[in-house]
């Protein structure tokens, strides 16, 4: 494929609306498309400290302005392999995917809802926040992703949580207005960082595989409407 600006890649529709939100900050958001991608973790405060995190973490990490317990670190290193990571001592997320639970103004003692919570990343920090009081109810609504919502709500040591695999309608019916807080939705409030070089290769994939799929189809009348 061919070189092209990432304001040719991205969907108008798309632009349009990061320029309304962004204002002054829209340029900054385009050229954010030209540097390397951000690796991050967020520190499982109900074990640890960030001060001791800091003093035994075995690898370099950098605070992320913007997240209380949250920090950079470089692309070479692999903190999953960490026996810290095994410990439940820090959750590995992308740092933008960080926010929405962060401006979540939990407190201990009260009861908290997270409706679509797997795998966790949100849930973690929310169950974290409580510090051992109140509750926290961990849902989703596939049971393949539960699965790993209840790994990383046990890996982090909570005792004042458990994990449903319901709809929101017998949740609602259940606990009729018991809730004090609630993250009622997959968080998408937040834009992913990716590079320039990612959107090129996602092209360069959906061009890969559609090619292939047509040449597969004998109907003309399907790859009508696909092309237009």
């Amino acid at each position: 494929m061919s070189e092209q600006n990432i304001t040719e890649l991205l969907h108008p529709a798309f632009l349009a609306r990061m320029k309304e939100m962004l204002g002054e900050e829209y340029d900054s958001f385009i050229k954010s498309y030209e540097v390397p991608r951000t690796y991050g973790l967020r520190v499982n405060t109900a074990k640890i400290s960030c001060e001791e995190f800091e003093k035994l973490v075995p690898f370099p990490v950098t605070p992320i302005p913007w997240i209380p317990n949250g920090y950079f670190y470089p692309e070479d290193v692999r903190p999953s392999y960490c026996p810290f990571y095994q410990a439940g001592l820090y959750y590995l997320q992308e740092p933008s995917a960080m926010t929405p639970a962060s401006c979540l103004p939990v407190t201990p003692g009260e009861n908290v809802l997270d409706l679509c919570a797997a795998p966790g990343g949100k849930t973690t920090e929310l169950g974290a926040r409580l510090n051992g009081e109140g509750l926290l109810v961990a849902n989703d609504i596939s049971a393949s992703r539960t699965r790993a919502l209840l790994r990383n709500v046990e890996l982090f040591g909570f005792t004042n949580a458990f994990v449903a695999n319901e709809t929101p309608a017998r949740l609602r019916d259940r606990f009729p207005e018991f809730f004090h807080k609630k993250r009622p939705f997959r968080s998408r409030s937040h834009q992913t960082h990716i590079s320039f070089e990612n959107v090129k290769q996602l092209w360069q994939l959906i061009d890969t595989r559609l090619t292939d799929k047509l040449s597969d189809l004998r109907d003309p009348r399907i790859i009508f409407h696909l092309e237009h």
